[in-house]
């Protein structure tokens, strides 16, 4: 195969993702309403299809078929001795298997275009199947015996298709990076989530996409290494600095407790954080180990004092009159935990890289919110395109965790996952910090999840500091995968010691009714809309929220029923049916005034944006709400602090630690709304922000 046939494609994961999200397509929800059926899509389906531009979906769903052809010309040429495995053979077959369903599907979907045949009739199409029933299967060795070898492997499954299915199902969810907390966490008996199904297809593409990758220039990736070394470096000059003064006066006194287990580990530590804020350590100016790799041993060894029964004796049997000593240790652990989740790392150069990659030019001076917007809207398209050139972040780091060391659990604070401090805004007349983390647990079975050490040392100096956070939690409590994190962070507010520092609400981004799916996919009346989102948030737990009972239940209530009729007044001009886009934008604007009523009720200092991670739900929220307050108090125009500020928290975090665009479904419905948002600002600011003033938010 010619090096211009792999790279005209896609690669072969794409195309995977493609088939799948093809043969998944809900053809009833589908329906013939173009103006409704983008708004359905967009949840459901890749890159690939656009209704808007026929001549675009179709070109994509050949080129999916190309692609899938020319990975056969591949394995026919390259892995011809493999093919007598028949494992490779079940993975062939079941590629072909789902293009051929994949093309039933969009042979429907092409019905609502105009003058379109079936995509099944195309060149393309033939030609794949054509080159597997005259190759491939003459150069299979045997006939694949599925039903036998699938059940003496797969004991108590449906059967082969659905296996098939299955495998590449789970691939997909791997290359779109969804759920690969799994990976980390096992069931409640103890066994894995994942299968020697998913292996063999990571198997079947991976090699294929690295020669793509090779091929394709070079990988942005290959320099992420030094920009995270460098973070690495400032965050330990960071935490370096706001512990000194306590750390002088403290070492002075340490020698005769050098034999203390405890103070010996939280040495360690500290000589870690110190080897990291060295700028000889840079990666940049040796070789070897560099601030990053020292800035790890530090996060350990602080784990370890954390994690020791030592440091629970001294909270425990210290706590009325603890030793001059170990009181200034623990306030200095303390101290660390809390500054951990105030750096505000400089991305500066990670931004230019990623400028770079996306080959955007930087533009000084004001910029108006469209054109942010639109700005946001492209660069993700154009960093899903270049992304496509190389083999898949989210596939390799899961080959790591195959085939590395044994996995103790998810914990995203460990796993490169850090807190970051975003701004401080002005709510009110309070300056409030925002700080974007993931959940700050740590899991290993599905069904407990306990806080991390870290946080709760945050707490303890927030006790001491007289300062209060607000966590709000975009996980879906009403999930079996997600259930257990909101139970443990909602119960953690509870411990009497950290009462007055913390408050934790919980309002889901992954419900149905958040989705407008399924059985709310329908409701276009605008009555009844307003009634479903009332009832749900009365409903509260049931539905996926959470808030603490010091909230007062009532005037709670009522203030949220009026800003639903308000939205709808304000945005909506009280029309009586919304479309489904409509419905999403509601509820958009919806959580963002709610979140604002909850830091004004709470009176925080600081405000945690938090999901699983601080990837994708969790960085959306909170570049949404940082563009939300900005528009309100400010204006519409951006300045290029502002700007960097907004794009950064979208796409870098996604970017970094998993080395992928940020989720598409999350990154449009926060854009869409902004842009509701701003178009009504433009024309009412001054009646907006005297109607904030009734609900006490402005």
């Amino acid at each position: 195969m010619k090096k211009d046939d792999l790279l005209e494609n896609t690669s072969i994961l794409e195309a995977v993702d493609n088939l799948s999200s093809m043969a998944e397509l809900n053809l009833e929800e589908l329906g013939h309403d173009k103006g409704e059926v983008d708004s359905v899509l967009h949840l459901q389906t890749s890159h690939w299809l656009d209704l808007k531009n026929e001549e675009k979906t179709i070109k994509s769903v050949k080129d999916t078929f190309r692609t899938v052809h020319n990975y056969l010309k591949y394995v026919y040429k390259k892995e011809g001795t493999q093919l007598k495995d028949k494992e490779i053979q079940k993975g062939v077959k079941s590629i072909v298997a789902l293009a051929a369903e994949a093309a039933g599907k969009v042979d429907q979907c092409v019905k609502l275009f105009k003058d379109k045949k079936g995509v099944s009739e195309s060149k393309e199409f033939k030609d794949l199947i054509d080159f597997y029933e005259h190759k491939i299967l003459k150069r299979f060795e045997e006939v694949i015996k599925s039903e036998e070898d699938w059940d003496d492997e797969w004991s108590g499954e449906a059967d082969a298709a659905d296996i098939q299915r299955r495998g590449l199902k789970d691939l997909e969810t791997v290359t779109k990076d969804r759920d690969y907390e799994l990976f980390f966490i096992s069931k409640e008996d103890g066994s894995k989530f994942y299968n020697k199904n998913l292996i063999r297809h990571i198997r079947l593409v991976a090699d294929f996409d690295l020669i793509i990758g090779s091929l394709s220039g070079d990988d942005p990736f290959l320099r992420i290494k030094i920009l995270q070394d460098r973070m690495a470096h400032e965050a330990a000059l960071f935490l370096k600095r706001e512990i000194k003064g306590d750390l002088d006066k403290w070492i002075k006194k340490a020698g005769k407790f050098r034999d203390n287990y405890f103070v010996q580990i939280f040495y360690h530590s500290i000589t870690a954080l110190l080897l990291a804020a060295n700028p000889h350590n840079l990666l940049i100016r040796k070789v070897g180990k560099g601030s990053i790799s020292y800035f790890e041993d530090f996060r350990k060894y602080l784990r370890a004092v954390l994690d020791s029964i030592e440091y629970e004796q001294l909270i425990e049997t210290l706590a009325g009159e603890r030793d001059p000593f170990f009181k200034e240790l623990l306030h200095i652990v303390h101290k660390l935990c809390f500054f951990l989740y105030m750096n505000k790392p400089d991305y500066s150069d990670s931004f230019s890289l990623l400028s770079r990659v996306i080959g955007r030019e930087k533009k000084k001076g004001m910029v108006a919110s469209l054109s942010l917007w639109n700005q946001v809207l492209d660069d993700h398209e154009a960093l899903h395109s270049e992304l496509k050139k190389f083999p898949s972040g989210p596939l390799f780091k899961v080959i790591d965790i195959l085939h590395g060391e044994e996995v103790h659990g998810f914990d995203p604070y460990m796993q490169d996952d850090m807190p970051l401090f975003l701004c401080s805004l002005d709510v009110g007349k309070k300056e409030v910090g925002l700080i974007l983390s993931a959940a700050p647990l740590h899991q290993k079975q599905i069904d407990k999840a306990v806080v991390i050490g870290e946080f709760l040392g945050c707490m303890r100096y927030a006790k001491e500091e007289k300062k209060k956070f607000l966590l709000i939690n975009f996980q879906d409590r009403t999930s079996w995968k997600e259930f257990a994190r909101s139970h443990a962070l909602e119960e953690f507010q509870k411990n009497a010691e950290v009462t007055n520092c913390i408050d934790v609400i919980t309002i889901p981004k992954e419900t149905d009714y958040y989705a407008q799916s399924d059985e709310y996919l329908k409701i276009s009346s605008a009555k009844e809309f307003k009634k479903t989102l009332l009832d749900q948030v009365k409903s509260g737990e049931n539905c996926g929220y959470y808030f603490p009972k010091e909230y007062e239940r009532e005037s709670l209530i009522k203030f949220v029923n009026d800003s639903i009729e308000w939205i709808h007044i304000r945005f909506f001009g009280e029309k009586e049916e919304l479309s489904r886009k409509n419905r999403l934008d509601y509820i958009e604007i919806f959580y963002n005034i709610l979140i604002l009523k909850f830091i004004k009720l709470s009176e925080a200092d600081y405000v945690i944006f938090s999901a699983k991670d601080s990837i994708d739900t969790s960085a959306i929220a909170a570049a949404s709400f940082y563009a939300f307050m900005k528009l309100l108090s400010i204006g519409s125009d951006w300045k290029e602090d502002e700007k960097e500020l907004f794009l950064n928290t979208i796409f870098l975090r996604a970017f970094l630690i998993r080395e992928r665009t940020v989720d598409n479904r999350a990154m449009s419905r926060g854009v869409s709304m902004l842009s509701v948002l701003s178009g009504e600002l433009e024309m009412n600011r001054t009646k907006i922000v005297k109607e904030l003033k009734v609900f006490g938010l402005s």
